[in-house]
């Protein structure tokens, strides 16, 4: 006579249920909070005027590595320099003087009133970086923001934009179409774009 058949154990089977359903909830908890953790801040620049010291000590009190844009963004005269400390480069930013022209070099005018030209040099100290005309802007007393204007003017070459090393530098004219009453009193502007933003790192009075 056969043996009778073994009955099936049920319960073995919903403790391997339970015990594998434990492992994927755990897993999925660890997940999350790995993603909470993530880093999503944004860097950040520094800013200096010629003859100040940008270098951070991480071992001082309060000390950070991290860079960090001022709260307020530096302003220095035509012919100074804005120092920019930034990420993987430093560099010396300077508009050394501007002009003012009522035509290009065929012979048109400015839509707004003058064509203001402004030299600027760009050095770069530590590091590389691409920098490029379209980093500046002019703004009026007002806050009205002038892009560059694409003129071309005799015997003043245009900013030639570069990827620059360390010890690399580039120059050249910028040219903005603006209303001629607005020239005194307003600023150029430094405006450095990244992967995350664009950022007023410095002015230029005039």
């Amino acid at each position: 006579m056969a043996p009778p058949p073994r009955k099936r154990r049920l319960w073995l089977w919903l403790l391997a249920g339970g015990a594998a359903f434990t492992v994927l909830l755990v897993c999925g908890i660890a997940g999350i909070a790995v993603l909470a953790n993530l880093d999503t801040s944004e860097p950040g620049v520094s800013v200096a005027a010629p003859g100040t010291d940008t270098a951070g000590d991480s071992d001082a009190p309060g000390g950070s590595t991290e860079e960090e844009q001022p709260a307020t963004p530096a302003e220095v005269a035509v012919g100074e320099t804005l120092t920019i400390t930034g990420t993987g480069f430093e560099g010396r930013y300077t508009i050394t003087k501007v002009e003012q022209v009522d035509r290009d070099e065929f012979g048109l005018r400015p839509e707004h009133g003058t064509y203001l030209l402004a030299h600027m040099k760009v050095e770069i100290v530590e590091g590389s970086t691409f920098v490029c005309s379209c980093e500046t802007a002019f703004v009026q007393a007002g806050g009205r923001v002038h892009e560059e204007a694409f003129a071309s003017i005799k015997g003043k070459p245009m900013f030639e934009s570069a990827e620059l090393a360390a010890g690399q530098n580039t120059d050249g004219w910028i040219v903005f179409d603006v209303p001629k009453d607005t020239v005194d009193g307003g600023k150029i502007q430094l405006t450095l774009q990244n992967f995350w933003t664009d950022n007023e790192y410095g002015y230029w009075t005039l």
